[in-house]
């Protein structure tokens, strides 16, 4: 089981949208492009804002989600199999965010070893092949758990100065979750939302990838059919329309990029093992 976080400190980079993207175009990408069999897929929404939870979540299954979700695992004890759902998507299931999640933080600060809940119980959860895990835009006790049972954090970045400031804390702020997590590895940096026309946004792109070379995993341009595609509930890949070759492009070489990464991952922690 792989377990991939999206992490920023800074709201609006598109942490939502690509938990999104990856969570459901990973099947499509194993089938078509890797020749595998379709895997069985867990997505976690720990922001107290819901928006994956309501772009993922079917509405027959929003009453249940109110009693059992992410909020109530962490506060009342919850198994976290009993806090799973199912969504619109066959092989997708979800651990829903509620609102309630915003009284998480204190307890968890408070308790000891609060940081590395997440972690204890995912680990022991079977049945999944990859569980993608959306965070708040902050640092608090609810991302730290994500990333202390993470595999892998991929931090998105909009190409804007102050976005760039995030960064610098947030990449930081990963780095130090392996004294959490000494497996944790930060897959990359994907730039999101990026208009080439702008001297802006080229500009940006140029420093991110002199200051994080070994890290930029991916450029995602801004794409209307992505956001069509999520408001409709569908699986990217399979409502792009094949016109829009930028964004099919985008999609399949953020993937490509992620599989690689795990790849090259794998192979290290091998050698590393022999």
């Amino acid at each position: 089981m792989k377990i991939i976080s999206f992490v920023n400190m800074k709201d609006g980079t598109g942490k939502t949208t690509l938990a999104y993207l990856l969570a459901t175009s990973i099947n499509f990408y194993l089938r078509n492009r890797l020749n595998h069999s379709t895997a069985r897929i867990l997505v976690i929404d720990s922001d107290p804002q819901t928006n994956l939870t309501m772009k993922m979540l079917p509405e027959e299954f929003r009453g249940s989600a109110e009693e059992f979700n992410l909020a109530t695992f962490y506060l009342q004890s919850h198994p976290l199999e009993m806090v799973i759902t199912s969504t619109y998507f066959e092989n997708i299931d979800l651990i829903p965010a509620d609102i309630s999640l915003g009284l998480v933080e204190q307890r968890l600060n408070a308790r000891i070893g609060g940081q590395l809940l997440l972690k204890q119980h995912l680990r022991q959860l079977k049945g999944y092949d990859y569980v993608i895990i959306d965070t708040p835009p902050n640092i608090g006790s609810l991302t730290a758990n994500a990333v202390a049972a993470s595999d892998y954090a991929i931090v998105p970045l909009t190409p804007d100065s102050m976005a760039l400031k995030g960064l610098e804390y947030t990449i930081s702020f990963v780095r130090e979750g392996k004294i959490l997590n000494p497996e944790l590895s930060i897959m990359g940096i994907v730039l999101n939302l990026v208009d080439k026309r702008y001297l802006t946004h080229r500009a940006i792109m140029d420093l991110t990838k002199k200051k994080y070379p070994e890290y930029l995993l991916a450029v995602i341009s801004r794409r209307a059919s992505f956001h069509k595609a999520i408001e409709a509930h569908e699986e990217p890949m399979a409502v792009i329309s094949t016109s829009d070759k930028g964004a099919r492009n985008d999609i399949l070489n953020f993937l490509k990029a992620v599989f690689e990464r795990m790849r090259e991952h794998g192979k290290e922690k091998e050698e590393r093992a022999g």
